[in-house]
């Protein structure tokens, strides 16, 4: 047994350079260890020690195989350094540690920004994700506030001073190092020892087919956020910046082959004649073309709903309200997990492919279907509302393609006298003044919550700047600046001018409820509302945001009705939302799990022709977030319905299937009454699924479609 550093140094095994040479692999090595475990306390992951430890085993080879990555260019450095320095190339040889020093930092930005999507999208950095680097501003902005983007700022530049300082030191060790080196058999062959193990390192073994991503994905048919978590990041971010497509390996999906009629029956056809619709309900159709108001809104969660979800919090008391006089939809499911998919859905009908929003490929969105042209056909005129930028993920372009005739957003508001605002009857005044917003007060009296207005001090015309946080201009502001919107069409109206005849579609995009919440910061009563120790702090804070969304989307429709008695109001949300709840976990059907209702005045002779029996099963049934355009469509004109929207279904057909479709990135399935089926898009993950049943077969078969019609756009 070797006793001590003597002997060892006497062993003709032993070479001092390489022997410290893969003391740093080890020590990397366990920096992905520590990282990975850091990532699971930072993520709120639900402690289970056989998953850990399946979590751990999965990521192995991808960690080995980073580490020999980081170890080959390390190599490759201590050999270019030796040559500067023992040639005398001082100038190069700094230029070098400035490029390195610029690389680790680098490597840090790519560790926060992953830890941090993982954290808020439930996915690694992806093609999707990359997608956004175009606007990086805004995806900086998505989930962190001005200190935490200010101290993380401030922590990568100290990082990088250190990195630059430590290697500058150096020099002189590297010098005395590089006298050690000499050209000797037994250097050189280490050195070939050390490449070949590399090599087999980086290949995560000896096998024909080097290290795929799917290896790491020992999660079948359960967690797909525990998938995600055995990934490595360095590795993952390397794989998809050198993975020129957009889109995961589907070719396996698009060769599935199955007899199966269950596009008709999620279709909801009469199968004596595919092209046949079951008849809607009768008095469907409302009797006027009135305004349509359609609010889309940033994350909110059916499950912090007590009319949606039987939920004991009290997030949504005025939405409940609203669904009670109306219709409220109890089992609506998203079809994805970003804003961008959510209104391509709701405006085009369509179910999205698993992998990013369509709305990144504009030659594919411009053949989509469009309610605002459904409307213009109908002689509607079409505004769109939204506190922040609207270039964001080529949005202001689709809805521009999709018709929306006027776009009203942080660029318009800054330009717009801003004295509505401050005034007493203001949105943002009720708002930032009511006494009723803590989302963590059950009230005994459910649906007919009333504000209570406090005497505090009032809202005070201040900087424009303090009405904005993260994504512009806060949700109240927004129902101000609508309001004024109707005012000003009422006054048009009376005076004939502007074509302001016409009938109105306005398109309502909220996004307070997004992190970083800084909309508490300003409307927040802190007095009345305290945090809950039972929930996470995000979601505390994620409740508040919505509580207030809550009371502005309610003031707003109730001073509209004021002037407009016959609007119809449209509520859905974008996509659901990750509660820190293993029900709610990415991709789990609690997550898609959104609100929507109809309300308002020219839906009466609907419900009056609904016995009880009837509107309980019809709010009751499970719909799509894609049928709100044929189901909109069919409410509001009398035309007969087309198959326009060839994923869009009417939710007032007797015969809708009672079936939703998802899909996020890598993931797809459909969701039913009294079951969830998924499967993941890798091909290695659906094989270990097999055989196949029935419902397998339907999500393959639904997928497929989907991906064929995507590309055939």
């Amino acid at each position: 047994m070797i006793c001590n550093i003597q002997h060892i140094k006497k062993s003709p095994f032993y070479n001092g350079l390489f022997f410290r040479f893969w003391g740093i692999g080890i020590l990397v090595f366990l920096f992905f260890q520590f990282y990975r475990g850091l990532t699971l306390w930072f993520i709120g992951w639900e402690f289970d020690l056989d998953n850990l430890w399946r979590i751990f085993k999965g990521g192995l080879k991808m960690d080995v195989s980073t580490t020999s990555y980081i170890l080959s260019y390390f190599l490759s450095m201590v050999g270019i350094l030796w040559f500067t320095i023992t040639n005398s190339l001082k100038k190069f040889f700094r230029l070098i540690i400035l490029f390195n020093v610029l690389l680790l930092i680098g490597v840090a930005c790519v560790l926060i920004a992953d830890v941090l999507l993982l954290k808020y999208w439930g996915s690694r950095i992806n093609s999707q994700a990359l997608s956004f680097l175009k606007f990086p501003l805004e995806s900086i902005q998505a989930s962190l506030n001005t200190f935490q983007i200010a101290s993380i700022s401030a922590g990568v530049l100290l990082f990088g001073m250190g990195c630059y300082i430590f290697i500058s030191k150096s020099e002189n060790r590297i010098k005395r190092f590089s006298r050690n080196i000499n050209n000797s058999l037994s250097n050189w062959f280490y050195f070939i020892a050390t490449w070949f193990m590399l090599v087999i390192g980086i290949r995560g073994g000896t096998s024909k087919i080097p290290l795929q991503i799917s290896e790491a994905f020992v999660f079948h048919g359960e967690s797909e956020l525990n998938n995600q978590l055995t990934l490595n990041s360095l590795w993952n971010v390397f794989f998809q910046l050198t993975n020129s497509e957009k889109h995961p390996n589907i070719d396996h999906i698009i060769q599935f082959e199955a007899k199966t009629d269950f596009w008709s029956k999620y279709r909801g056809e009469d199968k004596t004649n595919s092209r046949a619709i079951i008849s809607p309900i009768e008095s469907t159709q409302i009797s006027v073309k009135p305004n349509v108001y359609l609010f889309i809104l940033e994350g909110v969660s059916a499950e912090v709903s007590y009319y949606f979800s039987n939920s004991n919090l009290n997030a949504t008391p005025k939405l409940d309200e609203l669904a009670q006089s109306g219709l409220g939809f109890k089992q609506t499911f998203a079809c994805g997990d970003r804003t961008d998919k959510g209104v391509a859905t709701i405006l085009s009908g369509w179910p999205g492919q698993p992998w990013q929003s369509i709305l990144n490929y504009p030659e594919k969105y411009k053949k989509l279907p469009s309610l605002v042209q459904s409307f213009k056909n109908n002689g509607y005129h079409s505004s769109f509302f939204y506190g922040g930028n609207s270039k964001f993920a080529n949005l202001k372009d689709y809805l521009l393609i999709m018709g929306v005739e006027e776009i009203i957003d942080e660029s318009e508001i800054n330009q717009m006298e801003m004295d509505f605002i401050f005034s007493q009857s203001s949105i943002s005044h009720e708002v930032y003044n009511s006494n009723n917003l803590d989302p963590f007060k059950f009230s005994n009296v459910r649906y007919k919550v009333k504000s209570k207005l406090v005497q505090s001090k009032p809202l005070k015309p201040v900087n424009p700047f303090e009405l904005k946080g993260n994504w512009g201009y806060f949700d109240p502001v927004v129902m101000d600046v609508l309001t004024e919107h109707v005012v000003q069409n009422k006054r048009n109206k009376v005076t004939k001018i502007n074509n302001s005849t016409q009938p109105q579609l306005n398109i309502i995009l909220t996004s307070s409820t997004h992190e970083p919440y800084d909309i508490n910061r300003v409307f927040l009563n802190r007095k009345s509302v305290a945090g809950n120790s039972k929930y996470h702090a995000e979601i505390q804070k994620y409740l508040q945001s919505v509580r207030i969304l809550d009371q502005s989307i309610y003031a707003c429709i109730k001073k509209i009705q004021t002037m407009d008695s016959n609007a119809l109001f449209v509520l859905i949300s974008d996509h659901g939302k990750y509660l820190n709840t293993s029900n709610t976990h990415y991709g789990q059907r609690n997550f898609f799990h959104i609100p929507f209702l109809i309300y308002g005045k020219p839906i009466d002779q609907l419900q009056k022709s609904l016995n009880n029996q009837e509107k309980e099963e019809l709010v009751n049934r499970v719909v799509s977030q894609t049928d709100v355009p044929s189901s909109i469509n069919s409410l509001v004109f009398k035309n007969k319905f087309t198959n326009e929207f060839e994923y869009s279904r009417n939710i007032f057909q007797k015969n809708h299937s009672g079936m939703s479709w998802f899909s996020m990135y890598g993931v797809m399935g459909i969701i039913e009454k009294d079951a969830t089926y998924w499967l993941s898009t890798d091909k290695k993950s659906q094989e270990l699924e097999m055989p196949w049943d029935y419902r397998d077969s339907m999500t393959l078969h639904m997928g497929k479609k989907i991906i064929l019609d995507f590309f055939s756009l």
